[in-house]
């Protein structure tokens, strides 16, 4: 019993084949804004966001260090969790750390500008707010 139960989980949730296919948007800057990308906020400002449960405490803190964190919904369950995003062959590691209200539209995952052009390897593709919006895969670590 426990091997099955061991066996399925495995295959289950640690299966990249597992995997969410997607759109990838961007909710946030770490660093300054980007010349040809819409203008977006930057939470460097000492509050706290979120329905991530970190030492008792509701809420992350953004800072400089921020860059690969990532909101998706329903983010309660997987916060704190490690997440690969593939697009076009390109992979990055990114942290579920925040929730995303809005994200149910069309179930994408929302991480930082920065993130997303790094993901991407083009600015123009990243910033395509409101035309092509890069398709994605992710699957949790």
């Amino acid at each position: 019993m426990i091997f099955y139960l061991l066996f399925h989980f495995v295959n289950c949730c640690l299966n990249k084949n597992n995997t969410n296919n997607t759109i990838a948007t961007f909710y946030f800057r770490v660093g300054s804004d980007i010349q040809g990308c819409p203008q977006v906020q930057t939470f460097n400002d000492n509050n706290s966001y979120g329905p991530c449960d970190f030492n008792g405490t509701y809420g992350v803190k953004y800072t400089s260090e921020s860059k690969y964190w990532a909101a998706i919904k329903n983010a309660k369950s997987y916060c704190g969790k490690d997440i690969i995003v593939n697009y076009n062959n390109n992979k990055i590691k990114l942290k579920i750390m925040d929730e995303c209200p809005s994200c149910h539209i069309y179930n994408q995952i929302d991480m930082s500008l920065e993130a997303l052009i790094e993901l991407t390897g083009s600015k123009d593709k990243a910033c395509a707010i409101n035309t092509d919006l890069p398709k994605v895969s992710w699957y949790h670590i």
